[in-house]
């Protein structure tokens, strides 16, 4: 039992002081004034947002892209090829090799990591970091290739690379 005695609240049953007893205040309404600004949340979403959207432009635009626009120029390449293989009346090796087993010479071209860098630079730069001197001759297929060759693989062009310690 608590008592007030000289005004000082007491536990009449451990004789000691009882805690002095705090009024809490309690909401019962909602103070419209006193709203957060929501403003700057939206503004932040929607700078994250056009963040997100540029980015993925970016992606998109360079790396798929750019990739369909290279395929699509070497497809275009090699139907130039075919086409003037066809229009001179030259023995064309791809028309030939496009029997049962074109689609797995082409699957093997795709995986190939080598397929799509481009050459002869990087084969440079490869013998150039061992220590080699290197050089390439990007116009050999002019001297060694049959008139028959020099026109069935015009758009992929032979090259010879050397290295030297």
């Amino acid at each position: 039992m608590i008592a007030e005695k000289n005004g000082i609240t007491v536990d009449t049953r451990t004789a000691a002081p009882a805690r002095k007893m705090i009024k809490c205040p309690q909401k019962t309404g909602i103070n419209l004034n006193l709203q957060e600004d929501r403003q700057r949340d939206r503004r932040t979403l929607l700078i994250g947002i056009l963040a997100i959207a540029a980015l993925v432009t970016v992606v998109v635009n360079f790396g798929v892209l750019q990739q369909y626009r290279r395929l699509d120029k070497a497809q275009a390449a090699y139907d130039r090829d075919r086409a003037n293989s066809a229009e001179q009346g030259v023995w064309d090796q791809n028309v030939e090799a496009e029997g049962e087993n074109f689609d797995v010479m082409e699957d093997i071209a795709r995986r190939v990591p080598l397929s799509k860098i481009p050459r002869p630079a990087w084969d440079l730069k490869q013998l150039t970091a061992h220590g080699l001197q290197a050089e390439a001759d990007e116009e050999v297929w002019q001297r060694v290739w049959s008139e028959e060759e020099k026109i069935s693989f015009a758009s992929t062009p032979m090259f010879l690379v050397r290295g030297r310690k």
